[in-house]
């Protein structure tokens, strides 16, 4: 029994156990506490998001099973499992060039919202009435990490697996680029027409995804998010939304 312990016995048990203490500044926690937040706030429907200033964090949920695809996406709706996660600054924000005032009144986060909902109104497979969202707006220095979290705790299909949700029209003259996963799979947006044909077939993205839902069930997600350690922290070097390099495609 510990009790009984004494001495050096003493001492290897407590070591074994660990006595690092609790730092509620370390980058990781902070990105925690914004990551707690997020999910703290009320899911509403994406079709229906009311205006708001600020940038920051959002989830984007699947919430009816009856409305996504056919043999697609099943396993995550109605879970507490996003299936997509971003974030969104004001232009010139990684430049350092965007004061707090100014991220105050910015429409970031609505605007990303907003294309968000055009892209799955335009998706010829998708239904907007089925998706809701959440958002949280918060100082940008800790949505980095946030983010990353998320990703890393939850692994939303359209991050992780079929990527390019997230992308913009690459603009006149540079349409060489091939379709992404998710306009492959779910095609309609007018310029991803424009780009080349996909490497990979309708049927290889829907092993895919399966593969993906047996690899992450989402019904064994965690509720809450885990303590420091659950998880491994992916680094946000870069800037990607849609995949865990972090390569942002939609850099202003």
């Amino acid at each position: 029994m510990p009790a009984k312990l004494r001495g050096k016995d003493w001492d290897a048990a407590a070591n074994e156990r660990g006595y690092a203490p609790f730092d509620p500044l370390n980058r990781v926690n902070l990105g925690r506490s914004v990551e707690t937040a997020l999910l703290s706030q009320p899911v509403v429907p994406l079709a229906d998001v009311p205006p708001f200033w600020g940038s920051g964090i959002y989830g984007i949920y699947l919430l009816d099973r009856a409305r996504a695809p056919k043999n697609m996406y099943g396993e995550v709706a109605g879970q507490p499992v996003p299936i997509y996660v971003g974030r969104a600054v004001p232009k010139g924000a990684r430049k350092g060039l965007v004061t707090d005032e100014l991220a105050a009144r910015s429409r970031a986060l609505w605007d990303r919202l907003d294309e968000h909902r055009t892209s799955i109104e335009q998706a010829e497979n998708l239904d907007v009435d089925g998706f809701g969202c959440r958002w949280l707006v918060a100082d940008q220095l800790f949505v980095p990490m946030a983010e990353s979290l998320m990703i890393a705790t939850y692994h939303p299909v359209w991050n992780v697996t079929v990527d390019g949700f997230g992308n913009h029209d690459p603009g006149a003259g540079r349409h060489r680029g091939e379709r992404t996963k998710w306009d492959t799979l779910h095609p309609g947006r007018p310029w991803a027409k424009r780009l080349a044909e996909p490497s990979v077939s309708v049927d290889d993205l829907h092993a895919l995804v399966t593969e993906h839902f047996e690899r992450y069930p989402p019904e064994q997600a965690p509720r809450v998010p885990p303590v420091l350690g659950d998880v491994p922290v992916i680094e946000a070097v870069a800037h990607d939304e849609d995949t865990l390099s972090f390569e942002r495609d939609d850099d202003p």
